[in-house]
This record gives C-alpha cells, sequence and structure tokens, in this order.
C-alpha cells in the first residue's frame, strides 16, 4: 500500500494484491483533492493492511468522495513478467461480474457523447 501525490497534488492510494509471483491487481483510491484532511480520510477507509491476506468478496476499502470534481477508482490487473503489464481486467472476471462490468462501464459518457464500451480496447 503507497500513499502519495500525484498531478496537481492530488493524493492517491495505491494497493497491489499479489496472487502469486506471476500476477497481481493494482487499486487506485483517488478521492481527487490535495487537502491533506481528505487523503487522512481516505486513508482510514482503506481496510486492508500490508501483508494481509484477502480472500474473493473481502472489503478492500471504500472511496472517498466530498464533492471534489471526479473522484474514483483506478483497477487494473497486472502480469509480473519480463514482457507482462497491464492486461485487460474483464477478461478475469467472472461471467456476472463482466456484465456488472460492461452495464456500469456502458452507462458512462464517452469523450464523444457515446459510451465508453469496450471496456479494453483491442
Amino acid at each position: 500500500m503507497n500513499r502519495h501525490a500525484i498531478s496537481q497534488g492530488h493524493i492517491i492510494f495505491d494497493v497491489e494484491i499479489r496472487y502469486n509471483a506471476g500476477w497481481s491487481t493494482f487499486i487506485a483510491f483517488e478521492p481527487y483533492s490535495p487537502d491533506p484532511a481528505i487523503a487522512d480520510m481516505q486513508e482510514d477507509e482503506i481496510s486492508v493492511s500490508i501483508n494481509q491476506v484477502v480472500q474473493r468478496g473481502d472489503l478492500l476499502g471504500r472511496l472517498i468522495v466530498t464533492g471534489t470534481s471526479y473522484p474514483h477508482i483506478h483497477w487494473g490487473v497486472n502480469r509480473n513478467e519480463t514482457d507482462g503489464g497491464p492486461v485487460c481486467p474483464r477478461n478475469y472476471l467472472l461471467p456476472q461480474a463482466q456484465l456488472e462490468l460492461d452495464s456500469l462501464y456502458g452507462s458512462l459518457p464517452g469523450p464523444l457523447g457515446g459510451n465508453l464500451l469496450p471496456a479494453c480496447l483491442p
């Protein structure tokens, strides 16, 4: 877990879950604010700790939404090999979770007014 500032001083919390030597999941809670008080509130909402073993369905944390613009969560699946890197997380979800992601992601406005599907570019 890592707390750090990104562009414009916004504070973000990275959580990495390692499945094994080859695979991990990256989740970043970004309340989208440079305010240290909001960052402290976000840190209090992270439910996992370093070296904790988590299981499917465990709560990792809750995103603080305080009226700032664009609070959001980054999420990815990574291959941790030399030639690895980010892969499309949708491909590794259970079928019901794929449908839920498609519904959520498809309801968001895209840059040209359409939705954001597909969730991952080919």
